[in-house]
């Protein structure tokens, strides 16, 4: 009798554990989902670092977006102020999938797609909306697929405001001022380009540096846009802006193409909606913040405005034009930007 209650208790052990590991299975396998891996998307920029640029406030609202548009199965950790690289840094990170999303300026984009260098030609845009009419149609289309075959995802073309120069030595008043001076450039060829053309000295210094590289006199001056300037503390050894109007920048919104061929088609379906209301958001506060930023470099800072003439300014580049179709890849994409009305 004993051992046959022991048979049957052994049985009963054995019959639960059998069943408890099928319903673990079942669970994780068939049926009913298991507890879901939490997806983290860390976010690098190189601004925003403090409430004055909209980069702060925008790049919370990605955040928020993205978690309430996913009910929380996605975590979003923001860097900015380079906390995960320059731009350069952040976009090979976004390439191999060790950055899920970033905001580099499409001028550094380049370095991987030429073609989309034809953005930063100087004085290519005719205004802001000409700007965006640009990036949302058959040259945008032609640019996201390039990218994507360099495994980077475009979640959205946005502004990063105009660009200037702006010295910490002597006022640029006209053309010939500029001459011999050693200018911050962006590590890409059309800006080093436009600084040769004006008779400065382009000098590549990466964006985290720009503050020290200033201060010690490595460079006598920058060319970027006030706003960022200010939210880097730039202004403090810049004495002088002179409001050239080179470009309106682009700083593109990227995604790990790697990465998002992980994720669930809700989740990209969500991210999708977010990165978009998120670049139409910024769009209008960089807008927005332009003559703030003037206003700012003016009153807090001190800085001298100068207004040169810009018709030489422009004379310059359009004699180097042929250069710039070399190094986006051939006149036919200029001439679709330029025919776009």
């Amino acid at each position: 009798m004993l051992t046959e209650y022991m048979n049957k208790k052994w049985f009963g052990l054995v019959l639960l554990i059998i069943t408890f590991l099928f319903l673990i299975t079942f669970m994780t396998v068939g049926g009913v989902s298991a507890q879901p891996k939490e997806i983290i998307m860390k976010v690098g920029y190189p601004m925003g670092a403090t409430p004055g640029h909209p980069h702060y406030h925008v790049g919370r609202y990605l955040q928020k977006r993205v978690e309430e548009l996913t009910n929380g199965g996605v975590k979003v950790q923001l860097y900015p102020q380079s906390q995960l690289g320059g731009d350069r840094e952040t976009m090979e990170g976004v390439m191999d999938g060790t950055i899920e999303m970033a905001w580099p300026d499409s001028a550094i984009i380049v370095l991987v797609v030429p073609e989309i260098g034809v953005l930063n030609v100087p004085y290519i845009f005719k205004d802001w909306d000409h700007a965006l009419r640009v990036l949302n149609g058959k040259v945008g289309r032609q640019l996201e697929a390039k990218c994507l075959a360099k495994g980077i995802r475009i979640g959205g073309w946005s502004f990063s405001g105009t660009r200037h120069i702006m010295t910490t030595k002597k006022p640029i008043y006209k053309l010939e001022d500029l001459k011999g001076i050693k200018i911050r450039v962006m590590e890409t060829p059309i800006y080093i380009e436009m600084l040769k053309a004006w008779g400065a000295t382009p000098t590549p210094v990466a964006w985290p540096e720009v503050y020290m590289a200033l201060a010690q006199g490595v460079v006598e001056g920058q060319e970027t846009g006030i706003a960022a300037a200010i939210d880097m503390k730039h202004l403090e050894p810049i004495r002088y802006i002179s409001l050239t109007f080179d470009s309106i920048a682009i700083r593109t919104l990227i995604i790990s193409e790697k990465w998002w061929q992980t994720l669930p088609s809700d989740v990209q379906a969500a991210i999708s909606k977010a990165t978009s209301e998120t670049t139409i958001m910024l769009n209008e506060k960089i807008r927005e913040a332009e003559d703030q930023a003037v206003e700012i470099a003016k009153e807090k800072y001190k800085v001298t405005i100068t207004k040169p003439d810009l018709g030489p300014f422009r004379e310059a580049i359009r004699a180097i034009y042929p250069k710039f179709e070399k190094l986006v890849g051939g006149r036919e994409i200029m001439e679709l930007v330029l025919s776009v009305e």
